[in-house]
């Protein structure tokens, strides 16, 4: 996604959520990297508690773009995690950063718990996979499971929209997208 599309989504994301679940109290993001979708979410939804996951640790996906190129090294790892806590210091006390693996952080979140989640963290097919049934289960009933890079060039074929395809298809959940952000949803049932 191009510099101005990651814009249009930290614009955007904040006004889709409120769109279609009102005022979350409670959310998750999955893959922080930098922390600008944290900085958006925390700024538009003053009580909202947000959990911050990612394991900020370099990984391998095979070859699916400019971040897992941007990834190899620890120290570029370190400086994206140290800007998403500095960018959302502001709201310390109702933000949660969690440096750990998706699924073991899953564990520790009690189910039905969230208003929402957005996953955007390891963009590979089995992580995706996981991560979306990891999560669903956090979301109470009503609730919004949302990611991104569904339909994108590094991404989407490969990894994200596989997983979510085969997903929502095997549990019958309705599966939007919102092209012009490349966000994927459903609303658990």
């Amino acid at each position: 996604m191009s510099k101005r599309g990651q814009n249009t989504l930290y614009r955007r994301l904040p006004k889709f959520i409120r769109s279609v679940i009102g005022e979350p109290t409670t959310g998750a993001e999955i893959g922080v990297w930098r922390g600008k979708t944290s900085l958006a979410l925390l700024r538009a939804f003053p009580q909202m508690t947000l959990l911050m996951v990612d394991r900020w640790q370099e990984y391998e996906c095979g070859s699916h773009g400019p971040i897992a190129r941007q990834a190899r090294m620890q120290e570029k790892v370190d400086e994206a995690m140290n800007q998403a806590i500095v960018s959302t210091r502001f709201a310390e006390d109702r933000r949660v950063v969690m440096v750990s693996n998706s699924h073991k952080t899953s564990e520790f979140i009690r189910d039905d718990s969230l208003d929402f989640v957005f996953i955007d963290g390891d963009h590979c097919y089995g992580a995706v996979l996981s991560d979306i049934a990891d999560w669903t289960n956090k979301v109470r009933l009503g609730g919004l499971v949302c990611g991104h890079d569904y339909p994108a060039k590094y991404f989407g074929e490969r990894g994200v929209k596989r997983a979510v395809d085969e997903y929502t298809t095997r549990w019958k959940y309705e599966l939007k997208v919102e092209e012009d952000t490349e966000i994927w949803w459903f609303l658990k049932q």
